[in-house]
């Protein structure tokens, strides 16, 4: 599939324009399949700023101020600097599509908090240090108002740390063999590795520089490199090492389960047994369990998520209500009327044009 087209797509079928709010945060859902479709679900929101020739992305908004600043280094390896202030209480959410996913993301954090630490994932992680999550895995970050931080992203392809990690080769007793082998979707660390912060910094600087030269690209790569050996040497020792929380497993059937709802935000409710059967669940079961995570029955939940959708097409004034209608795959405006009352205590979706 076209890059374009898959940003399309996603753009109306995962509502990625809007912050929707729910349990206290604004979501901001971006896809993240490979590093350039992730800087591309970002260029593509209509809040920020881009500068391409010099491989950076600005946010200036009511939820959050920063910026992104990326490279690609070589074939299979990125890395992506984001410094962000957070004015709001903010979800981010890293998804994917249904195409494939080979890039593990490995991730040094730096952020102060006035209220309470950073949760990725269910997880406080501390003011410095460094997470490793697998490729394809769903990412919730939850910043609350105030926070500020750095957040570096070496990311590498599958056949990139095949190629230059060789992981066949390592020993029984050895962390990253173990990571790699378990069933857990993402890891967190203390900032384990001594001298991180003098070639992180070089990194900033090199990335901040307004040319992209060969040597400043080669310099980077060099640093780069030597960061993710340093972080996979220390993996590699047989003494363990202090983890911060429970590792998270790969995706729950409650989410596999949502993901199938928001899916088909713009065509028919799949229905509950097609959804159980999918998960490999019991519909009692997750009828129960949906229910007491996300506050609704599964239909309404999708009827939610649909009229939130329906209502930030027709804010944004890019389509009329039988538009709209027709998008979400009602057969007639009237239908779609009755079901955007329903959820909008009586509200008109005329009253937003």
């Amino acid at each position: 599939m076209m890059l374009e087209s898959r940003i399309r797509k996603w753009a109306i079928g995962f509502r990625k324009y809007f912050f929707l709010y729910r349990n206290g945060y604004f979501e901001l859902p971006y896809l993240s399949n490979t590093p350039q479709i992730m800087v591309n679900s970002f260029q593509n929101m209509p809040f920020t700023k881009k500068v391409p020739d010099e491989h950076i992305i600005y946010s200036d908004t009511i939820f959050t101020s920063g910026s992104m600043r990326y490279r690609e280094l070589e074939d299979g390896l990125w890395i992506i600097l984001s410094e962000m202030n957070f004015k709001k209480n903010v979800c981010t959410k890293a998804l994917y599509d249904q195409e494939p996913c080979k890039y593990y993301f490995l991730s040094h954090f730096r952020y102060t908090s006035l209220i309470k630490n950073i949760s990725i994932n269910e997880i406080n992680l501390p003011n410095i240090g460094w997470s490793l999550y697998k490729p394809g895995t769903e990412i919730k970050a939850f910043f609350n108002a105030g926070d500020k931080g750095s957040f570096f992203n070496f990311v590498f392809s599958e056949d990139w740390f095949k190629q230059n990690i060789v992981p066949d080769n390592l020993e029984e007793q050895n962390q990253l063999k173990e990571y790699l082998d378990s069933e857990n979707a993402y890891m967190v660390w203390e900032d384990v590795i001594h001298n991180s912060h003098e070639i992180i910094n070089k990194i900033v600087e090199l990335i901040k520089e307004p040319t992209d030269t060969f040597l400043n690209k080669l310099s980077m790569k060099i640093s780069c490199l030597e960061i993710i050996t340093s972080f996979l040497k220390i993996l590699s020792k047989k003494e363990k090492l202090a983890i911060t929380g429970k590792p998270i497993f790969a995706d729950s059937y409650l989410s596999k389960a949502e993901k199938m709802i928001i899916n088909s935000l713009t065509s028919e409710f799949p229905g509950i047994d097609v959804i159980a059967k999918t998960v490999h669940i019991s519909p009692t079961k997750l009828k129960n369990d949906f229910k007491k995570v996300y506050g609704h029955t599964i239909f309404g939940y999708y009827q939610v998520k649909q009229m939130s959708l329906a209502r930030e097409l027709l804010i944004n004034k890019k389509y009329s209500v039988k538009e709209v209608s027709e998008i979400l795959g009602y057969d007639n405006p009237s239908n779609f009327t009755l079901a955007f009352k329903k959820v909008n205590n009586n509200e008109l979706p005329s009253s937003l044009k």
